[in-house]
């Protein structure tokens, strides 16, 4: 009986059938590994979010419950508060931000023993592999940082001045919101998204009129209320009227407009212009009447017609009430404003519409049947102009209580 086996030309050809096989299968294998992998945590970020946003309910209609608040919350937090979940839950180190309407809005999330990244928003998980948030577009989205504590507080994060700063602390809020959660990337992408252009087709924070904007405190009120001013102008340019006639703010072009930030962007506070007063006061102008133009400008830094000497290195003390206009652009001649505020919008205005000059005050005079108003330029001082100049914006004044930013 003849027994017959493989020859080894069949052994190699088999062997190499099962190595081409193997070459395709292993990867389409472990990509479906992958894919469960991230399934399954895109999955646990949605259950946690479900369990957060339920929890947030019951809190509101459980007297005997501490309410869940409109914030940033960690993972951790989030458990003291007894928002419990099925299933595994996120790092303690975790992070979400919860609107005033109870639900989850973003999110960064990671869990134990695994280097996946989960970016939640819009009721979306997508887990990344490796250190970076990633939304389902690839874009980058970097953790907001510390939680805040918890408190009773609404959403305005507040930031204390630095050693030489004249200003009183940069607050980031949203004037149509108060209780919105806000900081400085939040209000930083609002600028960058709002679809503004200038001339050389780079994004501009021009004539943001809702969410998360920046505003500098400049002081307070005997209601203990801070005094914000914004850092752009919600219009870039308008009249205080067209005949160049003398009236008062209340009649002016500009009221209406300054209302309108109520009745069409929602804003949920009252704003205002700054008064000339106020500016002479921030800047420490002493002898400086108003109500008159014999001392028609005066340079912030020198208290005088002299305009002050500035570079990168020396800026100027009181950048905060001008930049975000067309000279705080660091070119031939430097006007003092911030770099940082430049590389983060610049300034209003194309060629074919005319650059800003600066932002009205409410403070009229009236000479000779005509009417003058104190701005403030883009030069970095205080000065009159007709009031039919079409090159000046405006920059709104708001009052907030304290209470209300962290």
């Amino acid at each position: 009986m003849n027994k017959k086996g493989f020859t080894l030309i069949e052994l190699l050809a088999v062997i190499v059938i099962l190595a081409i096989i193997a070459l395709v299968a292993v990867p389409i294998i472990l990509n479906v590994i992958e894919k469960s992998k991230k399934g399954s945590k895109e999955s646990s970020v949605l259950g946690y979010v479900n369990a957060v946003e339920k929890q947030v309910m019951i809190s509101k209609a459980d007297t005997n419950l501490i309410d869940i608040e409109s914030g940033t919350y960690s993972i951790e937090q989030l458990t003291t508060l007894s928002v419990e979940v099925k299933g595994e839950k996120p790092d303690n180190t975790s992070v979400l931000i919860i609107n005033n309407k109870g639900q989850v809005v973003e999110g960064w999330f990671t869990y134990s023993g695994t280097d996946y990244k989960i970016y939640y928003s819009g009721k979306e998980a997508v887990a990344n592999s490796g250190t970076d948030y990633k939304d389902k577009n690839g874009n980058l989205h970097n953790e907001i940082g510390t939680p805040m504590e918890l408190s009773n507080t609404f959403g305005g994060t507040k930031v204390a001045p630095k050693e030489n700063d004249t200003h009183k602390g940069i607050v980031y809020l949203d004037p149509t919101d108060l209780s919105k959660t806000c900081n400085q990337e939040l209000t930083e992408a609002n600028y960058i998204t709002s679809g503004k252009k200038d001339s050389d087709n780079n994004d501009i924070a021009g004539e943001i009129k809702t969410g998360c904007m920046k505003w500098y405190i400049f002081g307070e009120t005997n209601n203990n209320e801070y005094k914000l001013i914004l850092d752009h102008n919600t219009t870039s340019r308008i009249k205080w009227n067209d005949s160049n006639s003398n009236v008062a703010y209340e009649n002016s072009n500009l009221k209406e407009v300054v209302d309108d930030l109520v009745t069409t962007s929602k804003w949920a506070v009252t704003p205002r212009l700054i008064t000339a007063v106020e500016v002479t006061e921030i800047t420490e102008k002493t002898g400086f009447d108003a109500s008159k133009l014999n001392d028609s400008y005066y340079y912030f830094d020198t208290n005088s017609k002299v305009q002050g000497s500035f570079n990168a290195q020396n800026r100027s003390r009181y950048d905060f009430l001008y930049n975000n206009l067309t000279k705080c652009k660091t070119d031939s001649t430097d006007y003092g404003c911030k770099v940082e505020d430049n590389n983060s919008y610049t300034g209003y205005g194309t060629a074919g519409t005319g650059t800003i000059d600066g932002y009205w005050t409410s403070t009229p005079v009236d000479i000779n049947g005509g009417s003058w108003v104190w701005c403030v330029y883009k030069y970095g001082y205080l000065g009159g102009t007709n009031a039919n100049n079409p090159y000046i914006g405006l920059r709104p004044v708001i009052e907030v209580s304290k209470n209300i930013v962290k």
